[in-house]
């Protein structure tokens, strides 16, 4: 029962960094539609206009101080829980939007981040994630800074060996010394999950990213391998909130009360 103090516990999501790199993201071609029949939108909703390329970036740009926090919980399979830790990914398709084209760059792109799944376990064992939404993640790239806007998290589908997982994310990029806005692109990503071996984890990502109006782009399928670097550990306080009684709250609203832990009951 650990109280999280050095992580901001960042989802494992592939951050389109975009400075000199060629934008993009995927799915089998023209269809848009992933195994599953899971969809990407057709279009999303435009941006505020301080989200402009040319405009000097901060966080409360896109965390506002009246957003309401979450309480929702879903679970997750044991092989998924606890701290990973990633280098890079590998982009395997390309599919541009305006142009039909279809590449296949089989390219490396640094995106390095520490990242956590699992915070408290039901009274049968269950590892149950807490829907950190809204919130933002900050990820290093080959040649700016950029930061991941966490929308929406949505689980698709779980099973002992597969998670699939959806986000709507902000993606912007900005100059490491100015923080001048680079570049804005919203994007839905699809993450399939399964661990190969134990301890490791191929994480398939879908993403289709939109302009700042909301327009599509493009999307790419990328892999990123992971390495379970620390184990499950029950987390009880995050960023000031006793998950405790939010755990309780959530399985007493969904009729799960054969799964609250004997110590909440």
């Amino acid at each position: 029962m650990s109280q999280w103090r050095k992580m901001r516990a960042p989802l494992l999501v592939l951050a389109t960094v975009f400075c000199n790199i060629a934008l993009a993201p995927t799915s089998l071609a023209q269809s848009m539609t992933l195994q599953g029949g899971v969809n990407h939108a057709e279009e999303l909703p435009g941006l505020d206009e301080r989200l402009q390329v040319g405009r000097v970036f901060s966080d409360d740009l896109l965390m506002s101080a009246d957003q309401q926090d979450n309480n929702e919980w879903f679970l997750i399979p044991p092989w998924y829980a606890g701290v990973r830790h990633s280098e890079d990914a590998i982009i395997v398709s390309r599919y541009d939007c305006q142009t039909g084209s279809t590449t296949s760059p089989m390219q490396r792109q640094l995106n390095r981040q520490d990242s956590l799944s699992g915070f408290q376990r039901d009274s049968k064992g269950g590892i149950w994630d807490y829907k950190r939404v809204p919130s933002i993640q900050h990820v290093e790239s080959d040649f700016c800074d950029a930061v991941l806007y966490v929308k929406q998290i949505t689980p698709i589908s779980g099973s002992d060996n597969r998670l699939v997982i959806k986000y709507v994310e902000i993606s912007v990029s900005y100059a490491r010394r100015s923080k001048k806005i680079l570049q804005v692109v919203q994007q839905e990503q699809i993450n399939t999950i399964t661990s190969p071996s134990p301890g490791t984890l191929r994480i398939d990502v879908s993403v289709k990213s939109f302009t700042s109006d909301g327009k599509p782009q493009r999307q790419e399928q990328s892999v990123i391998m992971a390495t379970m670097t620390k184990p499950f550990e029950q987390i009880d306080t995050f960023e000031g909130r006793d998950l405790r009684p939010l755990f309780k709250n959530y399985l007493v609203s969904h009729h799960l009360e054969s799964l609250i832990p004997k110590d909440l009951q």
